[in-house]
């Protein structure tokens, strides 16, 4: 009877609702800054972000947005076990230039927002998603910037990735790729346009252990040095 209480449900809601708003003043206080709830947003004031298991909710993911954080988000999600998904307006701003391990040992994290990108200005992608071992897909639009020059085991132990985006290549800024794809045991098949950049050091071991990419020969793929 209770749960088809119309006056019941109402007062759930509004529990719930204060609930969720002394979590986020209790995450944005951690990080330094201060929760507007008008805009269910938390002005980071500048400092450093890394989130902690408990700060997501019950579908392994959060709704509150970000702004004014630092321009270094590595380790952000790293070692959240329980992440899942991001929310779908989940963007990196254009200020970041670091992004190692942002994702590191997420384990659960089965795929990006559509719009998920890694904008231009971004140096060091270095183990972004080391041991994100659910991922299976990267979405269509996802591309490295020209501004990278750090790709190093950026997809090591994504063991459930299938495929990359048509779109995907590494672009001649990068200088280090080594073992980017190791252990990448699901990957069938590469674009057709991929290309590895001509600068990049360790390229020779780029695929180690694609068990199902056998008979690639990195050096096949590799640009014209600039």
């Amino acid at each position: 009877m209770l749960k088809n209480n119309p006056y019941m449900k109402a007062y759930l809601n509004v529990i719930n609702e204060s609930t969720d708003i002394e979590k986020c003043q209790s995450i944005a206080t951690e990080i330094g800054g201060e929760y507007i709830s008008e805009t269910n947003t938390i002005d980071c004031k500048g400092n450093y972000v890394q989130f902690k298991n408990n700060w997501l909710n019950g579908n392994g993911s959060f709704d509150f947005k970000l702004t004014n954080t630092s321009n270094d988000w590595s380790n952000m999600f790293r070692d959240c076990a329980n992440l899942t998904h991001l929310p779908e307006n989940f963007t990196i701003p254009n200020n970041v230039k670091k992004c190692v391990s942002m994702f590191e040992w997420c384990q659960s994290l089965t795929h990006l927002p559509d719009n998920f990108t890694i904008p231009e200005g971004v140096i060091d992608c270095n183990s972004m998603f080391s041991y994100c071992f659910s991922l299976t897909h990267l979405p269509d639009n996802f591309t490295i910037p020209n501004s990278v020059i750090n790709c190093r085991f950026m997809f090591s132990h994504c063991k459930s990735l299938i495929r990359l985006p048509d779109c995907f290549t590494i672009p001649n800024n990068v200088e280090n790729c080594h073992e980017m794809f190791f252990k990448c045991n699901s990957l069938i098949q590469l674009p057709n346009y991929f290309a590895i950049s001509g600068n990049a050091t360790d390229h020779e071991d780029i695929f180690d252990h694609c068990d199902k990419l056998k008979g690639i020969d990195p050096k096949s793929y590799i640009m014209m040095e600039i």
